[in-house]
């Protein structure tokens, strides 16, 4: 995906939402989609994690929505 395909993408959503990726393990790849998800904020104290968690199902728990970059 291109800077101008994620622009377009990303103009469909509130400009104030949260936008997330995957945390730490290595390694880089280029953005093939984006979408909505629940998360789950600040539930890994560890390092190597990232700080939040995205909500496993609809009936988790969650804090906000955020836009997922993948």
């Amino acid at each position: 995906m291109n800077v101008k395909q994620l622009i377009e993408k990303l103009s469909a959503y509130d400009p104030e939402t949260m936008v997330i990726r995957s945390g730490y393990e290595g390694g880089v790849t280029e953005v093939t989609e984006i979408d909505k998800r629940k998360i789950k904020l600040n539930v890994n104290p560890e390092w190597w994690y990232g700080n939040h968690e995205i909500a496993i199902n609809d009936t988790d728990r969650f804090d906000c929505e955020a836009i997922y970059i993948v």
